[in-house]
């Protein structure tokens, strides 16, 4: 807080701060050796305050100065009603956070159950049927073949990246988000989808968070496999007759649902959402130390190997979650 001046008297301090207050500035007043001390809280206000000052010592009788009362006892009325309903709409949606929804707990068992059907990418006698037939892209190996010669073996042919997408297997632009190559890959993703899954569906129902992880899981994949292998996207190997591309990972559905909360916080203090402050550094520090590490492996300041990182995912996820969340009037119109 600043201080913008002096008076002398108690009544006259008081007059003032009531006036200020009315006019939309937080102020107050304290009692010192030479007088009362005026001050404001905001320092954007500041200038305003003063020349408010100088016109109450002015004409400190006049009319409008002894009405000030009133006029902030309604603006501290409002502002406490409005703190009652951020308050009961915050009680309002704490249970709704603790419930852990159907749909969270579905994407779950999926996740798992795919990585024991997929052997959690491990494939010592080849890819598994549960893998050619949730990859991105599989093909049979007459079609693959075929496909590779037609396009001189160029693994950046999109005829050969959306070999499966171009013969009507639309549902692979959404499968490989259950597919991960690991435990540890398993149940990193499975935490975080835990924990923000359930607060979205708690809180605004399994509809819209099944239509949010639709749309970002179908964004992320697409454009992991678009962008090009020299900035980072993924791609099959022309010499595999299956064309198969080993993409997988619910990491980028995870990352638009972190967008999705942390938007929704940001814009509506009473959508009871809230990130700890660690929750954000660990998710974006995690997606820019990936793409800083995918950059070096490209550039040759690293060792050389390729990325296993779906940073294009973990990116368009991250957008796609956060632009899902300005759509007011959708998130409105599906709110409990």
């Amino acid at each position: 807080m600043r201080q913008i001046g002096t008076l002398p008297t108690e009544h006259q301090a008081s007059v003032l701060t009531d006036w200020l207050l009315a006019e939309g500035i937080e102020a107050k007043f304290e009692r010192e050796t030479a007088g009362f001390e005026i001050w404001v809280k905001d320092e954007d206000q500041l200038e305003r305050a003063r020349r408010e000052l100088e016109a109450y010592l002015a004409n400190p009788q006049e009319r409008r100065y002894q009405e000030a009362a009133q006029r902030a006892a309604d603006v501290q009325r409002a502002k406490l009603e409005r703190q009652r309903r951020f308050e009961r709409n915050l009680q309002q949606a704490g249970p709704a956070q603790t419930r852990s929804g159907g749909l969270t707990l579905a994407l779950i068992l999926a996740s798992i159950g795919v990585a024991v059907l997929t052997n959690f990418g491990e494939f010592p006698n080849g890819p598994t049927a549960a893998m050619k037939a949730l990859a991105f892209n599989a093909v049979p190996a007459e079609l693959g073949s075929k496909l590779a010669v037609e396009h001189g073996f160029n693994s950046e042919a999109w005829a050969l990246k959306f070999a499966s997408i171009r013969l009507g297997e639309f549902w692979r632009l959404v499968t490989p988000v259950f597919i991960h190559f690991g435990v540890l890959h398993l149940v990193f993703n499975l935490i975080w989808l835990y924990q923000f899954g359930r607060l979205i569906e708690g809180r605004y129902g399994s509809l819209l968070l099944g239509s949010l992880c639709l749309v970002v899981a179908i964004a992320s994949n697409f454009a992991q496999v678009a962008v090009p292998a020299q900035f980072g996207g993924a791609m099959p190997n022309p010499q595999d007759p299956n064309l198969m591309i080993y993409l997988g990972g619910m990491s980028g559905v995870v990352y638009g649902l972190f967008g999705f909360i942390w938007v929704r916080s940001l814009q509506d203090p009473s959508s009871g959402f809230f990130l700890p402050t660690s929750t954000i550094v660990i998710m974006v520090g995690w997606l820019f130390f990936c793409m800083a590490s995918d950059v070096g492996m490209m550039s040759g300041t690293s060792d050389g190997v390729r990325s296993s990182v779906a940073n294009w995912a973990h990116g368009v996820g991250l957008v796609v979650g956060m632009a899902f969340a300005w759509l007011g009037p959708v998130i409105g119109s599906a709110r409990k």
